[in-house]
């Protein structure tokens, strides 16, 4: 039917279709031919590219999804290459190319090095490849790039907070409890008026017989700051958890 029609959209929309019927039949490799020729005569294309790199992610082609997505990108605007690019970058994740996806990253974060998906994206290169170590470095280390960074400050304790939060599950993997409780408490630190937050960290901190450290913080943190009725309320929160309820009262 796209030999029949002189409507080049009509031409592109029935290459596809026919691409999808010889991909629903399992002639795969035909299929592929058909995508990469399309491609090829329609690099500008967006529904052209999405459909090319739909077809090799679907069939696990990672490496040509990945090189049609930077091909792409150098034809692109900025926006679009930056997009094509995070996108090469999270299928050379999901394929174990960590390597590759960090070096795409990379470039990604030298324009543009506090851009929440990007710090992400790197982030789960090491989630993927199961480096919790890696994990935590990488995390540790942005949460310092925000800090320094010129963000508004609301916007610093948001973002760090939610970097501290990430950090937990690979502290706990990796049996730092008191690291992982660290974290607690600097996440209550940032919003001490989150009661359900407050009774989590408690909650992790006994689980792990980290409970004395985190009452001792915070006792200490009421006699450096004996007018500010915030830190009371979080340590009566966690004497609660900790069913040390005279001390709470």
């Amino acid at each position: 039917m796209a030999l029949l029609t002189s409507d080049p959209v009509d031409k592109m929309r029935l290459t596809l279709a026919n691409a999808k019927l010889l991909e629903a039949r399992k002639q795969i490799t035909e299929a592929g031919r058909v995508v990469d020729a399309l491609y090829h005569d329609h690099p500008l294309i967006l529904g052209v590219v999405r459909g090319a790199v739909d077809f090799h992610v679907r069939n696990r082609q990672s490496g040509e999804a990945i090189d049609l997505l930077l091909d792409a990108a150098q034809h692109a605007r900025t926006d679009l290459a930056a997009q094509f690019t995070l996108e090469a970058a999270r299928v050379a994740t999901g394929a174990n190319q960590f390597e590759r996806a960090r070096t795409l990253l990379g470039g990604l974060l030298a324009t543009d090095p506090l851009r929440a998906e990007y710090l992400t994206a790197m982030a789960d290169t090491y989630l993927q490849a199961k480096d919790d170590r890696g994990f935590r470095d990488y995390q540790l280390a942005t949460i310092l790039k925000i800090k320094q960074s010129p963000l508004a400050p609301a916007q610093r304790v948001e973002r760090i907070a939610t970097v501290r939060r990430s950090l937990n599950p690979a502290l706990d993997r990796l049996k730092d409890h008191a690291g992982a409780v660290e974290q607690y408490i600097e996440v209550v630190n940032s919003y001490p008026e989150d009661e359900d937050l407050t009774k989590e960290a408690a909650g992790y901190a006994m689980a792990h017989g980290q409970a004395p450290a985190l009452v001792a913080f915070y006792r200490k943190t009421i006699a450096a700051a004996p007018l500010d009725y915030r830190w009371p309320i979080v340590l009566g929160r966690i004497e609660t958890v900790t069913e040390d309820f005279p001390a709470a009262i």
